[in-house]
């Protein structure tokens, strides 16, 4: 069984280098149409009640992830994640397949993300 690459490997260990030069507050995906958008720093309302601004600090968390811990990112990181406010999550998948079966895959995402009510912010494009 072929296995993807791991956050050993070279070309990851490339990515991340070249992910942590970025601006802070910056996406960059390869493929995808939202790439090089930039999610402003966030500081919160001031307080009606009179009390002092709140400052606050955007953490951002990239990289590539391996496959054995897909599952457990929704279930371990997401959480975390909502115990702040204006949490964004985008997604980058790209896989090669075989020029064959390529439409019909594509086809079959498309209706899985209709299904999930995703067809207006996740796209897929075939090259």
């Amino acid at each position: 069984m072929e296995r993807g690459p791991t956050l050993d490997s070279p070309k990851i260990q490339t990515d991340l280098t070249q992910r942590e030069r970025q601006t802070p507050n910056t996406v960059r995906r390869g493929l995808s149409d939202y790439h090089d958008r930039r999610f402003p720093a966030t500081s919160a309302p001031p307080e009606e009640s009179g009390q002092p601004i709140r400052e606050t600090k955007t953490l951002r968390v990239y990289g590539a992830i391996p496959s054995e811990v897909w599952n457990r990112l929704g279930t371990k990181v997401l959480p975390k994640l909502k115990s702040g406010t204006e949490l964004k999550v985008g997604v980058d998948f790209i896989v090669k397949v075989d020029d064959a079966s390529a439409a019909e895959l594509e086809s079959d995402l498309r209706q899985i993300l209709e299904d999930l009510g995703l067809t207006g912010s996740v796209r897929t494009e075939l090259q």
